[in-house]
């Protein structure tokens, strides 16, 4: 998918690369078999800092809120 870009000086397209479902979870152990069995996937990547965790399985991204709570506006 490309999208113009809205900035000038820019390059006027820019790639899309992949996109991710996000998701808000307390424990993202408890909810990995889930999603391991809806992707059919079992290869997963973590990565995060402090209280906020990312959990990758997938098209999927878990994200554990800890302090981070979402909100909508």
């Amino acid at each position: 998918m490309r999208i113009p870009s809205m900035l000038s000086g820019m390059s006027d397209e820019k790639n899309i690369l992949r996109a991710f479902a996000r998701v808000y979870v307390d424990d993202p152990d408890a909810v990995l078999p889930l999603y391991e069995h809806i992707t059919g996937r079992t290869d997963i990547n973590r990565f995060g800092s402090g209280e906020m965790q990312l959990t990758n399985v997938g098209d999927f991204l878990l994200i554990q809120e800890g302090e981070f709570r979402y909100t909508s506006a």
